[in-house]
């Protein structure tokens, strides 16, 4: 029945009107009423309910009309038995309904100091909603700021290693070219100076080889010339 829906009728008992919400369920209706009187079972079996319809007539509440008594917005009540709906003529009845009344103001009283003592204890514990609440948000603003220089930190540090990454491995790199273009310049040098080695002694050799064909032209020469000398002696010989 809990999700059924709820509306609030105004149940007029002994003078006072009563607010009074109510579900469109018999059981709810009579728990409901009995609870706002502030009546035990036994009081109020005591009483009848009733309510005024669509013309404006008295009807006493019961299970067949309960949709009738939920549709209207105002009740009152009865002794059972009274001929007279809300009026009671007797004195001894009048007595009970004198004490009854006072029972109900002391309670109501009562009722009031306790929505006070609840009211307080309302607005103690908003207080210390309060209060948690503004703790909470500068924890969180603190929590914000420290977040916030710990990512600082966190970005500094990661671009202190790229750079640091970024400078060691360029120095690598450029190492690397260098021994590359020092290795190659040795070799070079290397392979040069060998070079140079081999003209060297192709010079000498180139040199020697010419010491040894003038050598050879020379005594080709003077054979020659032996050659022509002997011949003209054979020569002036014949004649």
């Amino acid at each position: 029945m809990e999700d059924e829906e709820e509306k609030q009728i105004t149940l007029n008992h002994n003078g006072y009107n009563i607010p009074i919400k109510i579900k469109n369920d018999y059981d709810n209706i009579k728990e409901a009423v009995k609870k706002a009187l502030y009546y035990t079972d036994e009081e109020f079996d005591k009483i009848n309910i009733n309510f005024l319809d669509a013309d404006e007539c008295e009807n006493m509440l019961d299970e067949d009309n309960c949709d009738d008594a939920y549709n209207a917005d105002e009740w009152t009540t009865s002794k059972k038995d009274s001929p007279d709906p809300g009026l009671i003529h007797d004195e001894e009845e009048i007595k009970k309904l004198k004490e009854e009344i006072e029972r109900l103001k002391a309670k109501i009283k009562n009722s009031n100091s306790l929505q006070d003592a609840v009211k307080k204890c309302n607005e103690k514990y908003k207080s210390q909603l309060e209060e948690l609440k503004t703790k909470f948000i500068n924890e969180l603003k603190q929590r914000e700021a420290l977040n916030k220089n710990n990512i600082e930190e966190i970005t500094k540090n990661l671009t202190e290693y790229a750079q640091n990454t970024i400078k060691t491995k360029v120095e690598g790199y450029n190492n690397n070219i260098q021994n590359i273009l020092n290795s190659k310049i040795e070799s070079s040098k290397a392979n040069l100076k060998k070079d140079n080695e081999d003209i060297n002694k192709a010079l000498k050799d180139i040199n020697n080889n010419k010491d040894e064909i003038k050598k050879q032209i020379d005594e080709s020469n003077t054979n020659f010339s032996k050659i022509i000398e002997i011949s003209k002696i054979n020569v002036n010989e014949n004649k």
